[in-house]
């Protein structure tokens, strides 16, 4: 897909300022360690996936989820990260847009709820 667009839902940035705002706490607690802290590795995981692995061929068959949420979700793709994490998206090809709509976290179970947000995608 090479460059594309790429789009936000509300949930997601929340969830990134949030993680961006514990790693610079941690990173003000403790200068060297705070790399190694979740906060740290989950934003630099997300951030990775979301501008350079994703946009790359976001038709992987490993973001397909098949039947996981059921066949009217099929167009939901996620990529996983961390084994219980998930970042998930919808991509359109021809205007080469990426939608980012959901990201668990350790508070959240797997299956994430569809934002009215973005379902218009087609």
């Amino acid at each position: 897909m090479g460059l594309a667009t790429k789009c936000w839902a509300p949930s997601v940035l929340a969830q990134i300022e949030a993680l961006a705002q514990q790693v610079e706490a941690s990173k003000q607690k403790d200068p060297v360690g705070y790399v190694k802290k979740n906060a740290s590795n989950r934003l630099a995981a997300i951030t990775k996936l979301a501008f350079d692995v994703i946009p790359q061929d976001p038709t992987r068959p490993e973001y397909r989820q098949g039947g996981t949420l059921g066949d009217e979700h099929k167009h939901w793709f996620r990529a996983k990260f961390f084994q219980q994490y998930r970042l998930f998206f919808r991509y359109h090809a021809p205007s080469k847009v990426i939608v980012f709509a959901w990201v668990n976290d350790e508070d959240t179970d797997l299956a994430p709820v569809v934002p009215d947000t973005v379902q218009s995608l087609s």
